[in-house]
């Protein structure tokens, strides 16, 4: 339980220093694990209704019925350690946690204070109270709503994103804000490949099972869309520069990047709003066999769409199940699936 719980509490898993046994390591699945949870849209506003769904490491899935989502109701206190409060890991009959429809995916309606409780709008105090300082964001600029995910007894925790402006900012950046703020994008993977030793890349066809010879060395490649490094209208994408009201084409139903993104962030020194650009990471997940890295990715200032990963397969033939959870740094998730087999 505290391992999975410590894995729970970290959004991104990055691994530095030695390299672990592969039996340590956090890509190898060797019992039913939930990988990831997702909210679509990827950020919301209070009233909204959004989805969530989980990617579950289990070659043969879970009941419904040891599936239970809750939504947290308490804000972490400002000085406390860690991203939620301790009291959105207690007991699922806690008052502080709302039990949401059971499944394998799950909805939620984001209250109508969740900004006060979790963004940048601290609610008016009462009288005699001193005022509530709104919490930080994160260094993308968000703030999130933590919902839990039971299964079997262990917990997973995921964040939706929140739509809720800036909070007290000058009428200048505000303005400039409800023009050009867009809402994340999940990523989305858009390839993968494969190369054996020093062969020929080939696409992998995620709909069908890859072969692999036992007790060798293969290199997978995954790529993502390459997102507008400036905006055009027609492109198809409705970015940060683009006009909603004079492109239609792109923003009438606005459409965002699976890709690195660009958004609009508040620098918290010179409170002046930058443009920058989202880091992607990639986390690689199988039953057997070992991947090189359990993590890699792109830099905000890498213009490549790809990453590339070693992996040695078992040397016992056999079926592989392999899992890739594509992450951006402002809470969006998108991931894919690969059955693979040994054979000799």
């Amino acid at each position: 339980m505290v391992s999975r719980l410590a894995l729970a509490l970290t959004t991104v898993v990055a691994l530095a220093g030695c390299k672990p046994e592969p039996e340590g390591r956090a890509s190898l699945v060797t019992e039913p694990r939930v990988l990831a949870i997702r909210s679509e849209p990827a950020e919301a506003a209070k009233g909204q209704v959004v989805k969530l769904s989980m990617l579950l490491a289990a070659d043969n899935g879970a009941p419904v019925s040891e599936l239970r989502w809750y939504s947290c109701g308490e804000p972490k206190p400002l000085a406390a350690p860690g991203t939620v409060s301790l009291s959105c890991l207690k007991d699922p009959d806690s008052t502080t946690l709302t039990a949401l429809p059971k499944g394998t995916a799950s909805r939620l309606t984001l209250s109508e204070e969740v900004c006060g409780l979790f963004g940048p709008n601290p609610p008016t105090p009462q009288p005699g109270e001193p005022p509530r300082r709104a919490g930080d964001p994160d260094p993308s600029g968000g703030y999130y709503q933590p919902v839990r995910l039971d299964l079997e007894g262990e917990l997973s925790l995921g964040f939706v994103r929140l739509d809720c402006g800036l909070g007290a900012v000058s009428q200048e950046n505000s303005l400039e804000w409800t023009k050009r703020h867009r809402i994340n994008t999940n990523p989305e993977l858009a390839q993968l490949r494969v190369r054996v030793g020093a062969g020929e890349w080939k696409v992998v066809d995620l709909t069908s099972t890859l072969a692999l010879a036992p007790d060798s060395d293969v290199e997978f490649e995954a790529s993502w869309a390459t997102c507008p490094t400036s905006d055009r209208c027609g492109d198809g994408i409705c970015g940060i520069d683009d006009d909603r009201t004079t492109c239609s084409k792109d923003c009438g139903t606005i459409v965002g990047c699976t890709g690195a993104e660009r958004f609009l962030l508040m620098d918290p020194v010179a409170r002046e709003l930058t443009e920058a650009r989202e880091t992607l990471r990639l986390s690689w997940f199988a039953t057997d066999g070992s991947f090189e890295r359990d993590g890699t990715g792109r830099r905000s200032d890498e213009r490549e769409t790809t990453t590339q990963n070693g992996y040695h397969t078992p040397a016992v033939a056999g079926p592989v199940s392999m899992w890739f959870v594509l992450r951006d740094n402002r809470g969006g998730v998108g991931w894919a699936q690969l059955k693979a087999v040994v054979t000799r």
